[in-house]
């Protein structure tokens, strides 16, 4: 397996290391609706959010977009919605009918309408919805079975209903398109391995041309064409046609990697002995709890389970206490220091140096 090998950050970048060593986040806002406290956000894009409120013997699901929140519910007749990905028109996940007793249908809600993307194994396959841009490109992989592939990614065109399956290896993930069209694509030959970052990682381009770009597992693409993926205990940041970064994390449990926002701040979180705890990863300055850097923290609670708006930056994740009882949804912004904003405004791809040919590995 090809080495992702460190890239040192140098010159004026060294500066903004100290960035961190101050609280880097505030809490904006504790997501509230008819004074109720949430429990969970899902995705989030440009401002909008998907989350639910749950206590015994009661959920209801809600997308909050140009300030509207919306009841799922009683708007679409749907008895649960998880979200998974969002665009300006689309919202992805996994949901269910009252009365039907599928465990889960994937597919999306655009308009007034709600579409099941149904699995090219009618018997027992699976379908996961991960991704969608604003051209309503959507993308996810489909538990298929059998003996040759065993799991596919795909591409879905939610003007057209039409999809394109993507086969790399007996184990093929889509785990997200950006703006332009290319999409983050893990490929592995063994079960499991995608999920321990012992897989490949390629981008695909809108003319379905790929490149391979290292090794680990990709979870998220942003609009600059920039993947986040992991290996071992490190976090990788990919571009094409620039040298990868690797930042080794010696806290890495099990981490789960939900989002990379357009400035290539990674997002997620560690799921740890006792609870799981948010973090941060930046190439500039490394990883960090989440918990750590956030100004306005309450005493003696903690976060978890966070996922990031790709556009703006905002954070969303449970406010927890040290018993683990969530007892809100928070969103988060950016508090930028001032060798934090030159930073910015010199460009994040300014990082990626100008790599030789990453070559192939022989099997994937």
């Amino acid at each position: 397996m090809t080495s992702v090998r460190t890239v040192s950050v140098i010159c004026g970048f060294l500066l903004a290391s100290a960035v961190w060593a101050t609280p880097k986040y505030e809490i904006k806002e504790y997501i509230r609706v008819n004074g109720h406290s949430m429990s969970q956000a899902y995705a989030a894009y440009n401002g909008a959010v998907q989350f639910n409120f749950e206590v015994v013997g009661q959920t209801n699901y809600y997308i909050r977009k140009g300030g509207v929140t919306t009841d799922l519910s009683s708007t679409y007749g749907l008895s649960y919605f998880y979200g998974s990905s969002m665009s300006d028109t689309v919202t992805t996940g996994i949901f269910r009918r009252p009365g039907n007793n599928t465990p889960g249908l994937s597919g999306y809600i655009m308009g007034d309408s709600v579409v099941n993307i149904p699995s090219n194994n009618p018997f027992s396959g699976y379908v996961f919805t991960r991704g969608v841009n604003d051209a309503g490109m959507l993308v996810g992989d489909d538990w298929v079975g059998g003996s040759s592939f065993r799991q596919i990614g795909f591409i879905y065109n939610t003007q057209t209903n039409g999809r394109t399956d993507l086969r790399l290896g007996n184990y093929t993930f889509a785990y997200g398109i950006n703006n332009s069209g290319n999409v983050a694509l893990s490929a592995s030959g063994v079960e499991g391995d995608d999920g321990l970052g012992s897989a490949y990682t390629y981008v695909m381009h809108p003319d379905f041309s790929l490149k391979y770009l290292g090794e680990g597992s990709p979870r998220a693409i942003n609009d600059s064409g920039q993947i986040a993926s992991f290996f071992g205990t490190h976090f990788a940041w990919y571009q094409e046609g620039h040298a990868p970064i690797s930042i080794n994390w010696p806290k890495f449990d099990l981490a789960h990697i939900d989002g990379i926002d357009n400035n290539g701040i990674i997002v997620g979180s560690n799921y740890g002995v006792a609870f799981n705890r948010a973090f941060v990863a930046s190439p500039v300055d490394g990883v960090f709890f989440l918990d750590d850097i956030v100004a306005n923290l309450p005493s003696g609670m903690h976060l978890s389970d966070a996922i990031v708006d790709r556009v703006n930056g905002d954070i969303y994740a449970k406010l927890k206490t040290s018993a683990g009882a969530t007892t809100d949804i928070v969103r988060l912004q950016s508090v930028p220091e001032p060798a934090s904003i030159s930073a910015l405004a010199l460009g994040i791809s300014a990082l990626f140096r100008r790599r030789s040919s990453h070559s192939k590995p022989e099997n994937d």
